[in-house]
Protein backbone atom coordinates (compact mmCIF):
# COMPACT_ATOMS: atom_id res chain seq x y z
CA UNK A 1 0.00 0.00 0.00
CA UNK A 2 1.56 3.78 -0.70
CA UNK A 3 1.32 6.43 1.94
CA UNK A 4 -1.42 9.18 0.48
CA UNK A 5 0.57 12.27 -0.35
CA UNK A 6 -0.92 15.54 1.80
CA UNK A 7 -3.52 17.75 0.01
CA UNK A 8 -1.30 21.33 -0.74
CA UNK A 9 -4.04 24.02 -0.38
CA UNK A 10 -3.22 27.03 -2.69
CA UNK A 11 -3.32 30.29 -0.60
CA UNK A 12 -5.00 33.52 -2.29
CA UNK A 13 -2.34 36.15 -1.87
CA UNK A 14 -4.78 39.76 -0.85
CA UNK A 15 -2.78 43.46 -0.79
CA UNK A 16 -0.57 45.83 -2.70
CA UNK A 17 1.62 43.30 -4.56
CA UNK A 18 -0.90 40.47 -4.75
CA UNK A 19 -1.94 40.82 -8.69
CA UNK A 20 2.08 40.54 -9.65
CA UNK A 21 1.79 37.12 -7.52
CA UNK A 22 -1.72 35.90 -8.70
CA UNK A 23 -1.91 36.87 -12.18
CA UNK A 24 0.19 35.70 -15.09
CA UNK A 25 0.90 38.86 -17.12
CA UNK A 26 2.27 38.04 -20.95
CA UNK A 27 5.38 39.63 -21.47
CA UNK A 28 6.64 42.81 -23.36
CA UNK A 29 7.41 42.58 -26.70
CA UNK A 30 8.94 45.07 -28.89
CA UNK A 31 7.42 45.56 -32.64
CA UNK A 32 9.41 46.89 -35.37
CA UNK A 33 7.89 48.21 -38.76
CA UNK A 34 9.76 47.67 -41.93
CA UNK A 35 8.18 48.99 -44.83
CA UNK A 36 10.68 46.61 -47.61
CA UNK A 37 12.99 44.27 -46.65
CA UNK A 38 15.15 45.60 -49.90
CA UNK A 39 16.75 48.45 -47.52
CA UNK A 40 19.68 45.79 -46.39
CA UNK A 41 21.50 49.29 -45.03
CA UNK A 42 18.67 48.90 -42.20
CA UNK A 43 18.40 45.37 -42.18
CA UNK A 44 22.22 45.52 -41.21
CA UNK A 45 22.14 47.94 -38.82
CA UNK A 46 18.91 46.28 -37.55
CA UNK A 47 21.13 43.04 -36.66
CA UNK A 48 24.07 44.71 -35.52
CA UNK A 49 21.95 46.39 -32.76
CA UNK A 50 20.19 43.36 -31.46
CA UNK A 51 23.21 41.42 -31.50
CA UNK A 52 24.85 44.24 -29.53
CA UNK A 53 22.39 44.54 -26.95
CA UNK A 54 20.89 40.93 -26.51
CA UNK A 55 18.04 40.57 -23.55
CA UNK A 56 15.23 39.16 -22.31
CA UNK A 57 12.22 41.44 -24.46
CA UNK A 58 11.15 39.82 -27.06
CA UNK A 59 11.51 41.45 -30.48
CA UNK A 60 9.09 41.34 -33.54
CA UNK A 61 9.96 42.49 -36.85
CA UNK A 62 6.68 43.21 -38.91
CA UNK A 63 7.44 43.55 -42.79
CA UNK A 64 5.12 45.04 -45.38
CA UNK A 65 2.34 47.98 -45.46
CA UNK A 66 -1.05 48.01 -43.56
CA UNK A 67 -2.82 46.13 -45.96
CA UNK A 68 0.33 43.30 -46.80
CA UNK A 69 2.28 42.77 -43.65
CA UNK A 70 4.04 39.93 -41.85
CA UNK A 71 4.91 39.43 -38.44
CA UNK A 72 8.18 37.49 -37.79
CA UNK A 73 9.17 37.09 -34.09
CA UNK A 74 12.70 37.00 -33.69
CA UNK A 75 15.03 34.80 -31.82
CA UNK A 76 17.40 37.37 -30.87
CA UNK A 77 15.68 39.39 -27.62
CA UNK A 78 16.57 42.90 -26.55
CA UNK A 79 17.90 44.48 -23.23
CA UNK A 80 15.34 47.13 -22.23
CA UNK A 81 17.53 49.05 -19.71
CA UNK A 82 20.08 49.31 -22.80
CA UNK A 83 21.13 52.00 -25.40
CA UNK A 84 19.86 49.78 -28.17
CA UNK A 85 16.21 50.40 -27.68
CA UNK A 86 17.46 54.08 -28.33
CA UNK A 87 19.13 53.07 -31.07
CA UNK A 88 16.45 51.16 -32.91
CA UNK A 89 14.23 53.80 -32.55
CA UNK A 90 16.23 56.18 -33.90
CA UNK A 91 16.83 53.70 -36.85
CA UNK A 92 13.35 53.24 -37.87
CA UNK A 93 11.72 56.09 -36.44
CA UNK A 94 9.49 56.57 -33.21
CA UNK A 95 6.16 55.60 -35.51
CA UNK A 96 7.53 52.07 -36.55
CA UNK A 97 8.98 50.81 -32.38
CA UNK A 98 5.95 50.04 -30.25
CA UNK A 99 6.03 48.54 -27.33
CA UNK A 100 3.30 46.35 -25.82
Amino acid sequence: KTPKLPKIKVASMVGPGAKSVNEVTSPERIYIRVASTKDQALLTTLKATLDEYRGSTEVVLVLGDETNRQAIKLPAGLDRESEGMFKLRELVGAENFKIH
